[in-house]
């Protein structure tokens, strides 16, 4: 099989300068370098709205945190990325040297709904989890030490194919086809770990050709 074939405008958009409205875009790229608020995300570059589907997200000199958890569950804030086949990725820093466990949403139907991936904490793991009626259950689970600052953790998912990569390495390749329809992706952070900087996010369409 090809390798996946990226597209950024729906098929038989007008070229960009066109007179006609563009089509909506697949996807998103959001590196928050944008004015400091005390709540809210706003929205992507593409004008799509961030919703936070648990706590309050703010962002502050170029990072998205969590200005205020609610309960002790992870946080969430979620684009509607109008595709659930593409590769979502992530990049955050971790808080005065300590991995705080920054994790990546896609798939999602829900706040209680959908699959994502997240470091450990400091302990080492990337894990790959599905939440069903929040309730989650690990589907995967990568050793690899200590976590650089700063590198990006990415999710390749096409149909049931999940595939997981710290930086250029991939480490976890699964298969699963939970929420494969579902089209909310995001970023995550512990409640405890209020201070977790993600700086960037994005999900790039893919399509198998």
């Amino acid at each position: 099989m090809a390798d996946p074939v990226r597209i950024f405008r729906l098929p038989g958009a007008p070229a960009p300068g066109s007179m006609l409205p563009l089509l909506e875009t697949y996807g998103y790229d959001d590196s928050f370098d944008r004015t400091n608020t005390a709540a809210g995300l706003g929205t992507t570059p593409d004008g799509k709205p961030w919703v936070p589907w648990r706590g309050t997200w703010a962002i502050n000199n170029g990072s998205a945190i969590v200005a205020a958890a609610s309960g002790t569950q992870l946080q969430l804030a979620v684009v509607d990325t109008l595709t659930p086949d593409g590769d979502f990725e992530l990049v955050y820093a971790n808080r005065d040297g300590v991995d705080t466990g920054g994790g990546l949403l896609f798939r999602g139907v829900d706040a209680d709904n959908h699959l994502f991936v997240n470091s450990s904490g400091g302990g080492g793991l990337i894990r790959l989890w599905k939440r069903v009626a929040g309730v989650a259950t690990a589907i995967a689970t990568a050793e690899v030490g200590p976590i650089p600052n700063q590198v990006p953790l990415r999710v390749r998912a096409v149909g049931d194919s999940l595939q997981v990569y710290l930086g250029n390495t991939r480490i976890i390749n699964a298969v699963d086809a939970t929420f494969v329809d579902a089209t909310f992706a995001g970023i995550m952070a512990a409640a405890a770990a209020a201070g977790t900087r993600i700086m960037d996010s994005r999900c790039t369409y893919l399509e198998a050709a």
